[in-house]
């Protein structure tokens, strides 16, 4: 409308629990400051990693070791689970 290139959109899958629900700050789900408590942001980082299909385990990794491989078509286009290691976490 305005002349310039539309921008390209993705969908961000959303992140449920191990029961499909989907988590949220509202729902006070497993938040930042929990994870800190028991777990090193390498540890967190690839535990996701491996959730979203961008690497093959959950072994610990810094994010910039995973800049290098990433790409938009590894992110899975469904909803993606909490990984089991963060399911004995207990709410605040």
């Amino acid at each position: 409308m305005f002349g310039f290139t539309p921008p390209n959109f993705i969908h961000i899958p959303l992140l449920c629990d191990h029961d499909g629900r989907r988590l949220s700050k509202r729902d006070e789900d497993l938040d930042l400051g929990l994870l800190r408590e028991k777990f090193t942001p390498e540890q967190v980082i690839g535990a996701l990693a491996c959730a979203a299909g961008l690497t093959d385990t959950a072994e610990p990794v810094a994010a910039k070791e995973l800049v290098k491989a990433f790409s938009w078509e590894k992110i899975p286009k469904h909803e993606l689970y909490l990984p089991n290691v963060f399911r004995d976490i207990e709410k605040n």
